[in-house]
């Protein structure tokens, strides 16, 4: 484990409730609506700050990160 400790954003998406992102370990964290969390592994800084600053995360987050990078279910 990184020494970083993450820090969880929460939003008002309809699909996303928070992310919390390891630069350190280039993890990104997704909480959905639904409840469910998903590491999502190899995340760039790049693609975390994109995400961030997109109006809307959940259209980001299905072009720019889930089909680019290994993810499990925590």
């Amino acid at each position: 484990r990184s020494s970083s400790h993450p820090r969880t954003e929460r939003f008002d998406s309809s699909s996303i409730a928070s992310l919390a992102y390891d630069a350190g370990l280039q993890i990104l964290e997704v909480e959905f609506r639904n409840g469910s969390i998903y590491q999502y592994e190899h995340v760039q800084a790049d693609d975390y700050r994109a995400l961030m600053s997109a109006d809307s995360k959940g259209a980001e987050f299905n072009r720019r990160i889930r089909p680019r990078h290994p993810h499990r279910s925590v």
